[in-house]
């Protein structure tokens, strides 16, 4: 069962850092309000010796008080990793030698190598080198070792340090390491360095599916590309925008100033597209937790390829990166640049069997079809099935917390009763195996008129979470209801009810979290049949290009005609005598062509 904090955002930027620098690090998180809650320090962190990649003692003269560091990460909300790479050995400039070499009994000082499978020099290695470390509260260690003619090395020292989690009640296990082939699973989490270049983003959607293959979920990709390529800010949104629904989103990059992973470093319109998701990401967290839980108990992975339930799309390539997000959500990701003239990027999708809405809009997509959708750089394809429901998080006034939140929004999608297990417990010690969790059924009973929500504990033990918590139920594509009624027990409590664009917002404050809710509500025609229309797409893109108006009223009465499209091509061509650049005029050409395959 992976960490709660894990599920939220990762800084891994492998510089020189000092505790000041990370101060103001985190600083400029806060001043941008973009959440952070895990800091990942690369190969700098630790004190230089003779074997420059392995060290074991804090630099002190970056951080002259390690435990006042990460005692300061920590009160901020921000987790704390370490980068370390046991393959050169241990040296004898290292602060503990002196006691590893009498224990070893050796001789002479001399730089010992490393070998896992010796228990003699195993035992000192945790007992003198990580355990000091570990007495700091440092919560989980990167092992950045990778030699692979040597996978059973990786693979023993996933397993030791793994286990040495085990002597802590307090402290849940996790590394960051790279795959050790043999049932990855046991040891969350994995990840490899990747280039920055469109092509590594096309590939990793399929990537997480394949791993999902073997059973394993846990995959950290760098968000931005770790090294090489060029810098450009659609790529790095589409690789955050991506991040935001992967099993881990964790920004990289190896040393060097013009790797740009601060999304203040980019324009303004940049950086409130990466706010805009980074935040999303972590209100996800209670959605994530909960089938975090579910992966952990039954094995069904995270992540699931289209083809597990459209078995006929394995060999699509239009289609092989899409693939569910959990129980409530599918996801089509955007992986090639958009088009320049237009200003979208072109996306072919196929939606499964059933009933989806757009996650963002509500816009209605009936299932087991083609679609060819655009999308602005704000937008990314991710829908919700009939009957979804996703607990998002409101986030407090520290938003780098990944605590079981105070405050919860719940999306509840119509067209189908459903049931969502939500789970929680503290998030990071192993108290869960002993009964300290509590599951919380959120049971929507859907018909067209009048539908119920229920929120009730079933099961753990009280004291995990807050003892009282505000809801706001999000019904989408939902008219304002004649008549709501609201229970917490039996007794009927006032709520506040309005309606903010397609959706009917019912919010209650204060409900004990031991007790149960019940939000019943009833009306004439209450669901919004919002279906996705791609007149209304077609028209923003007109609206949105920088040619003359007139030339637009022209080319809007042409597509929106009732001709074939042999002749509005006809029509959009003739345009050019009037004025219509040939680059636009190949744009509406091909917009014509992507129209004719809906």
């Amino acid at each position: 069962m992976i960490p709660r904090y894990a599920l939220g955002i990762w800084w891994n930027k492998d510089e020189i850092y000092s505790f000041e620098d990370l101060k103001k690090l985190l600083a400029n998180f806060a001043k941008n309000k973009i959440p952070y809650s895990v800091l990942l320090l690369g190969n700098e962190w630790h004190t230089k010796t003779d074997l420059p990649k392995t060290g074991y003692t804090f630099n002190h003269s970056l951080f002259p008080n390690p435990k006042g560091f990460v005692d300061y990460m920590h009160e901020r909300g921000v987790r704390v990793g370490l980068a370390i790479d046991p393959s050169e050995g241990i040296s004898k400039a290292e602060v503990n030698y002196p006691l590893i070499k009498g224990n070893l009994g050796l001789a002479e000082d001399q730089n010992i190598p490393f070998n896992v499978f010796d228990s003699s020099l195993l035992m000192e290695y945790f007992h003198h080198l990580i355990n000091p470390l570990n007495e700091l509260d440092i919560d989980f260690y990167f092992l950045d070792y990778y030699n692979p003619k040597e996978a059973s090395t990786l693979r023993a020292l996933n397993h030791y340090h793994f286990n040495d989690y085990k002597k802590y009640a307090t402290r849940r296990g996790m590394l960051l390491s790279r795959a050790s082939l043999v049932a990855p699973h046991r040891t969350p989490v994995h990840s490899g360095r990747t280039l920055v270049s469109w092509d590594t983003l096309k590939l990793l959607p399929f990537y997480n599916a394949t791993a999902s293959n073997i059973g394993v979920s846990w995959w950290s990709h760098d968000v931005g590309g770790y090294k090489e390529g060029i810098e450009d800010s659609e790529l790095y949104l589409r690789y955050v925008q991506l991040a935001t629904y992967s099993p881990i989103f964790r920004f990289s990059a190896k040393h060097g100033h013009y790797y740009k992973r601060e999304p203040w470093r980019w324009d303004i319109k940049t950086l409130n597209i990466v706010r805009e998701y980074c935040n999303l990401r972590h209100r996800l967290i209670p959605y994530l937790y909960a089938e975090a839980h579910k992966y952990h108990t039954t094995g069904l992975p995270l992540i699931q390829p289209l083809y597990y339930n459209h078995p006929e799309t394995y060999d699509e390539p239009l289609y092989k990166n899409e693939y569910y997000f959990g129980s409530e959500l599918f996801v089509a990701p955007i992986t090639v640049k958009k088009d320049i003239v237009m200003n979208r990027a072109v996306e072919k999708i196929f939606l499964p069997s059933g009933m989806w809405y757009d996650f963002n809009t509500g816009k209605k997509f009936p299932g087991n079809k083609r679609y060819v959708t655009f999308y602005k750089d704000e937008d990314y394809p991710v829908f919700a099935r009939a009957g979804s429901i996703v607990p998002l998080a409101i986030l407090e006034e520290n938003i780098n917390v990944t605590n079981p939140p105070k405050k919860l929004e719940i999306h509840v999608f119509p067209g189908k009763s459903n049931l969502f297990k939500l789970y929680e417990d503290d998030g990071y010690s192993s108290l869960f195996e002993q009964g300290f969790y509590i599951m919380t059924h959120i049971d929507y009973n859907y018909l067209q008129n009048n539908y119920t929500l229920i929120i009730r504990p079933v099961e753990g033990k009280t004291g995990i979470i807050p003892e009282k918590r505000d809801y706001k139920i999000r019904f989408r594509n939902t008219r304002e209801a004649d008549d709501v009624i609201t229970y917490v027990g039996k007794d009927v409590v006032i709520t506040n009810n309005y309606v903010e664009d397609n959706d009917f917002i019912v919010e209650v404050k204060d409900v004990p979290t031991i007790s149960q809710l019940t939000i019943n509500c009833k009306g004439k025609d209450i669901e919004i049949d919002a279906v996705r229309i791609i007149n209304d797409e077609v028209d923003s893109i007109i609206s949105d290009l920088k040619i003359e108006t007139r030339l637009k009223e022209k080319i809007g009465t042409i597509f929106f005609s009732e001709n074939d499209i042999r002749r509005k091509r006809i029509q959009i061509r003739k345009l050019k005598k009037e004025g219509l650049d040939s680059l636009f005029v190949r744009m509406f050409l091909k917009l014509l062509e992507y129209i004719k395959e809906i």
